[in-house]
Formats: structure tokens, sequence, C-alpha cells
């Protein structure tokens, strides 16, 4: 089964093909929060979990996650 996703700049469904034949990398920036946490934080975080099962079960999968911390 063929993996489409949206492609935001075109506007349309798109076949994902990986770079490199059986491996994906994906990097997810951490959350940047300028006030209070709200419902909207926790989406991306979601979204990238389930997209990082979802490419683990067909590719080998290396994530790279990055946390930005105000301090």
């Amino acid at each position: 089964m063929a993996l489409t996703l949206h492609n935001t700049l075109t506007r349309k469904r798109e076949r994902f093909e990986p770079a490199e034949p059986n491996r994906v990398t994906m990097y997810v920036c951490g959350p940047t929060v300028y006030n209070f946490a709200h419902i909207g934080n926790a989406r991306p975080p979601v979204v990238f979990d389930v997209l990082a099962r979802l490419l683990r079960c067909t590719y080998e999968l290396f994530l790279r996650s990055k946390c930005h911390r105000r301090g």
C-alpha cells in the first residue's frame, strides 16, 4: 500500500517516496511556547508521533528531536 501525503505547496495528494530507498529521516522541532500553554501546543507532537509510528512500520526511521527551552 502506497503512502500518500498532502503537499501544502502544490495542494495535492502525492505519493511519498523516500530520498533513500527503505530509509527515512525526520527532524521534529520542539514546541516554541511564548505564553500560556494551550491545546494547539500539543498538536505537532501528536501528529509527528503518529507519522513516525506509521513510517516505522514500513521504513528504517531515523528520528531527531530538538526541544526549545526559554530560560
